[in-house]
């Protein structure tokens, strides 16, 4: 009922429903453009976490690997950290003596999850694994290093996110900088602008 003295017209009743119906576009606007920035904080927030996950998971990669780099300097490197013979070793011959030493080995350790290396595969007949260069994500030391040394440079990624080698191939990693395995067994992220980094985009002492 309309107050006393008022009437309803059909041009006011009109009205009325348009700036209902207006309302409720206004509230359809709203939830769209609550719901996109919505999508876009996630999106934001799951990049960045998995970019958390996978340096995590890297960084445990690395300490496995000096778990079973100590075993071997224990039992059969005589006190030092695998190093193939030659003059600066690639990083894959290195790591194949660690291979070599315990063939169970997951391949998968010399990959980051962030690069992108492929693990090697294991011969069908004989289950021996064999790594080449694309098999390994990490760089290894290029002089022998004592496992009683407490604070040399052991191991680190290969590569910086977005980082083109001199063939012009561009490499994934870690954005910014390279997780890094001291010969204490501590790792560490060191940024790429770090004074530690050489020439060669790689921590001081490393060869890929």
């Amino acid at each position: 009922m309309p107050p006393p003295g008022r009437s309803v017209t059909l041009e006011g009743m009109k009205q009325c429903d348009s700036r209902r119906g207006f309302t409720l576009i206004e509230a359809l606007v709203t939830i769209v453009l609550v719901v996109i920035t919505a999508i876009l904080i996630w999106s934001t927030l799951f990049r960045s976490t998995c970019r958390d996950y996978f340096s995590v998971r890297c960084q445990v990669n690395l300490k496995q690997l000096y778990s079973f780099s100590l075993l071997y300097s224990d039992k059969v490197g005589g006190g030092f950290h695998p190093l193939a013979p030659g003059n600066a070793p690639r990083a894959h011959e290195s790591f194949q003596l660690l291979v070599d030493f315990m063939p169970d080995i997951d391949p998968n350790l010399f990959t980051c999850p962030h690069g992108d290396a492929v693990p090697a595969e294991r011969d069908s007949k004989s289950g021996k694994v064999v790594l080449a260069a694309e098999n390994v994500s990490y760089a290894w030391t290029r002089t022998p290093v004592s496992s009683q040394t407490p604070a040399a440079v052991l191991c680190s990624d290969k590569y910086v996110d977005g980082h083109v080698d001199a063939n012009g191939v561009m490499h994934g990693g870690h954005k910014g900088g390279f997780n890094v395995l001291c010969s204490d067994g501590s790792v560490s992220f060191v940024v790429e602008s770090d004074a530690m980094i050489t020439e060669d985009k790689l921590p001081k002492g490393l060869v890929r």
